[in-house]
């Protein structure tokens, strides 16, 4: 059997056309839920399941609904569950990016510093040795060992350099750092806990049925038309328009997301 495996909230991700038009229909009229959404799509000009022009509600018609399954609690509970465990890795390899980064940023500045006073140090020498005794080169002597002296040596004196700075390219690298290191310092489970997706069904039944996914057939003058519609139950309305991708998942997906939960 295939289950719809799509969260309960007002945003489907996928392109998802949105729709909460009740319109006073009765609970568990989904014909009557659907002519309702077509009304509102047709009136803002956002109707996208026919290419017809210049169609009315009055010409969509012999609309058939097929429920396909019900959709509850825990259905949206695992479905959000794996959206948090996917937004815990993206962030955190997100986080360790920036911070990987920002290291390698500091230490290809640091290499080109330690560079610069090993090039004045080598003309420092060069000039000394060809010269050190000719007042005439005295100035250029002493500017060599200046732009040294002004440049770290070794890694701790690098930090200070940098740090004095206005721009710091440490300071950037021990921010990302700070970051990721906060970040994984979660605990993922209750990252998971307080993903706010799964907070907002804390305490509810499971079994409680949020709405139906089904397959809605019509006729308009284009032809015959066919969606997939998820309806809210209570009130009934239609609350998503759904691509089949997201509305028809193998029972191999619905397996990985309770993996998921078991480890």
């Amino acid at each position: 059997m295939k289950r719809l495996l799509c969260k309960w909230i007002p945003v489907c991700a996928m392109g998802a056309v949105l729709c909460a038009c009740g319109g006073g229909v009765a609970d568990g009229d989904y014909v009557g839920a659907f002519k309702e959404y077509v009304k509102s799509e047709l009136k803002s000009g956002t109707w996208v399941l026919s290419a017809d022009e210049n169609l009315s509600a009055e010409k969509v018609d012999s609309i058939q609904v097929e429920i396909l399954h019900e959709v509850t609690v825990a259905d949206s509970i695992r479905a959000s569950r794996q959206e948090a465990i996917d937004s815990y890795v993206s962030t955190e390899q997100r986080l360790k990016y920036e911070m990987e980064v920002a290291e390698h940023n500091y230490k290809l500045d640091e290499n080109s510093q330690f560079a610069r006073r090993a090039d004045y140090e080598r003309k420092l020498k060069e000039a000394m040795r060809s010269h050190g005794n000719d007042r005439n080169y005295a100035s250029k002597i002493e500017g060599y060992k200046q732009a040294m002296e002004r440049l770290p040596k070794d890694h701790e004196a690098y930090v200070k350099f940098d740090k004095d700075r206005d721009f710091s390219y440490i300071r950037e690298y021990e921010a990302a750092k700070s970051a990721y290191d906060q970040f994984v310092a979660t605990n993922v489970d209750d990252y998971i806990q307080s993903y706010d997706l799964i907070a907002r069904y804390v305490g509810r039944d499971t079994t409680e049925v949020l709405g139906v996914a089904a397959q809605v057939e019509f006729i308009t003058p284009d032809g015959n038309q066919s969606a997939i519609v998820l309806f809210n139950e209570k009130p009934t309305f239609v609350k998503t328009i759904l691509t089949d991708a997201q509305a028809l998942e193998d029972d191999d997906t619905e397996s990985d997301a309770i993996e998921y939960e078991a480890e």
